[in-house]
């Protein structure tokens, strides 16, 4: 009896209402207050603030299974009391049902959470969430991003206002009003742009051109795939981040020849030190480097001098090497003559002889010249002892006959 009679206080209010302003009751509607937390993982935390406009003990709305609902909570907005709060199972449909009790009275305020599956698509390291509602209710939606996400543009309902807190995002949608018997909206966002350009003004910063100039086109390369950017022209935008991969490029091409200048000289350098040490064989493959680097950087002069270092490098180790094989003929001569075989000792020193004579080493031709000299009368020496040796054996063998 007693629930009884509050209904009929609470119908006789209400009409007393309705006739101070005529025409009211028509325009009752609940307010709905939504907050969208979307996450890459393909989730969406929801904060649904609801403000119902007239006496509800139950509170119900339902929602499609391909979005199954997670985590569901209810409570009094005002003093956050805990408010009861189930999933009822209805065919294709899932019932969200909300013990509101004596409390639902119109104008009373109380907040559902939960989490929502499968809502958030991704392609190319791009992120969409699409949501929508039907009921003649008043909504205000807000949907703040992840940490470090950037906004890209939505679509279906118009923005009003896009704000940033502690590297997150929120963007506000435009009202919608009671009147509006279905809304639907989509928003588009990405960390991938932000985190590229990120990298690349961190390389420009340090002097790393060449790695700002590959982060500002993977960056291009990312913002052309979009359709639209919020609140941005986006063939300016695209043409102001080309700009930055030029300048990187000739930043990193005047770093380039610079660091080859400086290598170039440092390679010279160490050549000089080898050539004028008479290493020529080390000063040669240094002043290649040199000349190698010089040639990256159009410096023609310096590596035209390398290349006439080069030039007498090579002549001194084809002469040390011409001298070395004289050396070693004039040894095997001095061998021969020692063992007194005076014809291939004569040889030897007249091969060394040619070779010495085209280095043009005065000192040691001459010094070839008298083993040629001594090799000849050694020889002549030999023939006129063997000669008078017969002759001697001859005379003997004639003496022993005529006896």
């Amino acid at each position: 009896m007693k629930s009884f009679r509050v209904f009929i206080i609470s119908c006789l209010v209400l009409f007393l209402f309705a006739g101070i302003e005529q025409g009211h009751s028509k325009d009752l509607y609940h307010l709905y207050e939504w907050t969208f937390e979307p996450k890459t993982d393909g989730s969406v935390h929801i904060e649904w603030e609801i403000t119902i406009c007239c006496e509800e003990m139950i509170f119900y709305t339902t929602w499609g299974k391909n979005r199954p609902i997670k985590n569901l909570e209810a409570r009094d907005t005002e003093t956050g009391e805990s408010l009861g709060a189930t999933l009822v199972d209805e065919r294709d449909r899932i019932k969200m049902q909300i013990e509101l009790g004596e409390k639902g009275k119109s104008g009373y305020q109380f907040t559902v959470e939960f989490d929502i599956s499968n809502a958030v698509k991704e392609e190319n390291e791009v992120y969409y969430f699409n949501f929508g509602y039907s009921g003649r209710i008043e909504h205000t939606i807000t949907v703040i991003l992840p940490v470090n996400h950037e906004f890209l543009h939505a679509n279906l309902l118009s923005v009003e206002e896009v704000k940033t807190q502690a590297n997150r995002v929120s963007v506000l949608f435009e009202k919608v009003s009671h009147e509006t018997e279905q809304f639907d909206f989509g928003i588009y966002f990405s960390d991938k742009g932000v985190q590229l350009l990120k990298n690349a003004e961190s390389s420009f910063r340090n002097g790393q051109y060449g790695d700002a100039e590959e982060a500002y086109k993977d960056a291009v390369d990312f913002y052309s795939q979009v359709s639209t950017l919020y609140n941005r022209n986006k063939d300016e935008f695209l043409s102001e981040l080309q700009e930055k991969v030029t300048e990187c490029k000739n930043l990193a091409e005047e770093e380039r020849v610079e660091r080859n200048k400086q290598l170039a000289e440092g390679k010279f350098g160490e050549a000089m030190t080898a050539f004028n040490s008479k290493d020529y064989k080390s000063a040669k493959a240094l002043f290649m480097e040199a000349q190698s680097k010089y040639n990256s950087v159009n410096d023609s002069a310096k590596a035209s001098e390398c290349q006439d270092y080069i030039d007498e490098c090579t002549q001194y180790v084809e002469q040390a090497q011409s001298r070395a094989d004289a050396e070693v003929l004039f040894n095997e001569g001095v061998t021969y003559f020692q063992k007194e075989q005076y014809e291939e000792a004569k040889a030897k020193f007249e091969e060394a002889l040619a070779i010495f004579t085209e280095l043009g080493d005065e000192e040691k031709i001459e010094e070839c010249k008298k083993q040629i000299a001594s090799c000849e009368e050694a020889g002549k020496g030999f023939c006129l002892g063997t000669v008078m040796i017969l002759l001697t054996v001859l005379w003997g063998v004639m003496c022993w006959k005529k006896d």
